[in-house]
C-alpha cells in the first residue's frame, strides 16, 4: 500500500468477506453482499453489490478485490 501511496488514502475493498485486510490502510471501507460478516468489522462495512455500489462517484481514492 505504501508503494502505491494508498496507506493514507480512502480505500474500498469490494467483496470484502470477513474484512481480513481492513487494517492494511487507515481509511478502509468493506463492501460485501452478505450482512452476516458485519460482526467481523471494526471499520466501516456496507452491504451492497459490486455492480450497483451505494456510493457517490469519487468517494474513494482506490479500491481492491481479492479472489
Amino acid at each position: 500500500m505504501k508503494r502505491h501511496g494508498l496507506d493514507t488514502k480512502r480505500v474500498l475493498e469490494i467483496g470484502s468477506g470477513r474484512g481480513y485486510l481492513q487494517d492494511v490502510v487507515a481509511d478502509y471501507t468493506g463492501l460485501d453482499l452478505s450482512s452476516k460478516v458485519s460482526s467481523y468489522y471494526h471499520k466501516p462495512f456496507v452491504v451492497g453489490s459490486a455492480t450497483d455500489m451505494p456510493f457517490a462517484d469519487n468517494s474513494f481514492d482506490g479500491a481492491w478485490t481479492v479472489w
